[in-house]
């Protein structure tokens, strides 16, 4: 088979009709049976442009149809995973503070009598000197000393009491010392806010005592009046 082309666009065998298209023919002859006036080329023109759509369409099928977009399948979401209850805190109980403990005299035995100068002991109950009180809420009254330590404050527990005075600390403002191996007085400042004076002097630690001096603690004056000493000793007068 031998496809031919006409110049109208018509495609015929041309092993057949040689160079004359069939086509054309037929139009021609169509056009000049319902109107021998209008132009032969004008059908076999229309006639041709058909055609040539028709091959054209035949020749533009796709040669394979576009595959789907498969979209990817979503992955399942992953369970939360529960979170861990949190760990209580371990409680710890607090010891209460043991409370301060108050100084109380020691309902121990007496001391054991000291000895004087020469050796032989002095017993405690012995008196070694007085402080008369010469100025404050308790003048004219005196106070016995013993050999040892006599504390002073406004408690009654004090070898020293001194009530009256609100200005005296409670317990242990001062201490007046008779030593009976030496036969000598000193005073000792203790650890407390106020503050206590020999002849109005401060005493920092510790001070000597003679005969006539002056102690002052808040608003009292005590005079030192000593028994034992260079003069006399309870050694030198037995029971």
């Amino acid at each position: 088979m031998n496809i031919r082309r006409c110049a109208y666009g018509h495609f015929y065998d041309g092993d057949e009709h040689g160079d004359a298209c069939p086509f054309c023919a037929q139009v021609k002859g169509a056009q000049a049976e319902k109107n021998p006036e209008a132009s032969a080329d004008d059908g076999a023109q229309a006639e041709g442009r058909r055609e040539t759509e028709r091959v054209a369409a035949a020749e533009a099928e796709p040669e394979s149809s576009p595959a789907a977009k498969v979209e990817p399948e979503p992955s399942p979401a992953a369970e939360p995973t529960p979170a861990a209850d949190p760990e209580p805190e371990p409680t710890v109980e607090l010891e209460p503070e043991p409370e301060p403990a108050s100084f109380s005299p020691s309902p121990a035995a007496a001391p054991a009598p000291a000895p004087e100068p020469n050796g032989a002991p002095l017993d405690p109950d012995l008196v070694v000197g007085w402080l008369v009180c010469v100025s404050g809420p308790a003048r004219g009254r005196s106070y016995e000393l013993h050999a040892g330590r006599n504390f002073i404050g406004r408690a009654a527990i004090m070898d020293v009491a001194l009530p009256e005075d609100a200005a005296v600390a409670r317990e242990r403002q001062a201490s007046v010392i008779f030593d009976p191996r030496t036969a000598r007085f000193s005073v000792t400042a203790n650890e407390t806010h106020e503050l206590t004076y020999v002849n109005d002097e401060l005493v920092y630690d510790h001070c000597d005592l003679t005969a006539n001096d002056v102690l002052l603690v808040g608003s009292t004056r005590l005079m030192l009046v000593p028994l034992c000493g260079s003069g006399f000793a309870w050694a030198e007068w037995p029971a």
